[in-house]
């Protein structure tokens, strides 16, 4: 089902549990909770980021930021930063210009 018709069938009081990404901004945007599995009944999705051969070869020090990455968003501020996004129609790369202002020495 397409996620925004399950959001808004959230909003409507049509549904009381849905399933999602756990970083959709929609979650701050809506003041949902987030229920912890801790049965594990739900395995890990987690991102990959994938670059071309062309990339790595022309622009290593592109190569490089990405690998600095892991371990700096966490889910509760990448909520936010999709909600900057999807809500308060930001820019992407503002919404990262600004992240990555709060994070660099």
């Amino acid at each position: 089902m397409d996620p925004s018709l399950l959001y808004e069938a959230m909003r409507a009081k049509q549904v009381d549990v849905l399933g999602a990404n756990s970083t959709d901004g929609r979650i701050v945007a809506y003041d949902l909770v987030v229920l912890e599995d801790d049965r594990h009944a739900i395995p890990p999705y987690d991102t990959v980021v994938l670059v071309s051969g062309r990339l790595a070869r022309e622009h290593p020090d592109a190569l490089a930021a990405v690998r600095e990455l892991p371990g700096k968003i966490d889910a509760d501020r990448m909520r936010r930063m999709n909600a900057e996004v999807d809500d308060k129609s930001q820019s992407p790369a503002a919404v990262a210009e600004q992240f990555l202002g709060r994070i660099s020495p």
